[in-house]
């Protein structure tokens, strides 16, 4: 039996297919680079854009991720790593107090290898502007770091 997918689901899975590369890709880049340019321990969420799209925040973000990484970068935030998944977890606990927290954003596009890492508390500040969604000008414009992946 041939299983169908709505165009939600089929999009979903497509985005979460080049998420998933991205954050392999970026955790890579942090290992060499990660010390020189971030210089502190801290969480990281991971989101694409296809082509030239902007990144809707309520369908992009889900309702907890920016709030989570505020509240980790001014206050404390302790997360229990699920040991429900058959894959080996480096650690039970990971914990963040007054630690910086970013938001990684890629375009995926032929040959692109940009990236920007973003405070959570300019996202939320878009936000709050009423800006619906981040496109890539802006995100270069409000990014802490600029980077290319290898």
């Amino acid at each position: 039996m041939k299983t169908i997918f709505s165009l939600e689901e089929t999009i979903n899975n497509y985005m979460h297919k080049y998420e998933q590369k991205f954050c392999s890709e970026l955790n890579k880049w942090l290992t060499y680079n990660g010390e020189k340019v971030i210089k502190h321990s801290c969480p990281i969420e991971c989101k694409v854009g296809i082509g030239d799209k902007p990144i809707n925040f309520k369908s992009g973000f889900r309702p907890h991720q920016i709030p989570t990484l505020i509240q980790a970068k001014q206050n404390v935030h302790a997360y229990k790593v699920s040991d429900m998944d058959q894959m080996p977890k480096p650690y039970d606990i990971a914990f963040f107090c007054k630690a910086p927290s970013l938001i990684a954003i890629m375009w995926i596009r032929k040959s692109n290898k940009t990236f920007y890492l973003i405070d959570p508390v300019a996202i939320q500040g878009l936000q709050e502007d009423g800006h619906k969604s981040i496109d890539e000008k802006m995100a270069h414009v409000i990014a802490e770091y600029v980077g290319e992946l290898k």
